[in-house]
């Protein structure tokens, strides 16, 4: 991906977290944060989680 980013076009982000059975059952926001090579954000976003057993 080149930055900047470009208006109107597309761009796709995959990533896979692994939730272990040693991981409590908890609720809490995640704070997820995309920079490019030099630091700046690409984007940032926060979103609720819940971890049960």
């Amino acid at each position: 991906m080149q930055c900047p980013v470009e208006p109107q076009k597309s761009y796709s982000y995959v990533n896979q977290l692994p939730v272990k059975t040693e991981y409590p059952a908890i609720k809490l926001v995640v704070e997820w944060e995309l920079t490019d090579d030099f630091s700046k954000d690409l984007f940032c976003i926060k979103f609720p989680v819940q971890i049960v057993n």
